[in-house]
């Protein structure tokens, strides 16, 4: 489950089961509970990640400013923690 991403409390994650899923080797996905997120991604040296800039995105409903900010940022993310 997603819990911590830019401004966002823990709270709104929790409410929208927001999730990132990194477990098919180079295919995620990410449910922000208003759209779905496919994309591809690497990982090396198990700390640093790198997400490919095309992201395909499934919309579910009109309220998406965490869909988009996340859709902005992951392109742009190195690291990760679980």
């Amino acid at each position: 489950m997603l819990v911590e991403f830019m401004d966002y409390k823990t709270e709104y994650f929790v409410q929208k089961k927001a999730f990132l899923d990194l477990t098919k080797y180079i295919h995620a996905f990410a449910d922000l509970g208003h759209t779905t997120q496919f994309f591809i991604y690497s990982i090396k040296n198990n700390n640093s990640i790198t997400f490919k800039k095309e992201i395909k995105i499934n919309i579910k409903c009109q309220e998406m400013n965490l869909d988009i900010d996340f859709a902005k940022s992951i392109i742009n993310m190195s690291t990760y923690s679980i």
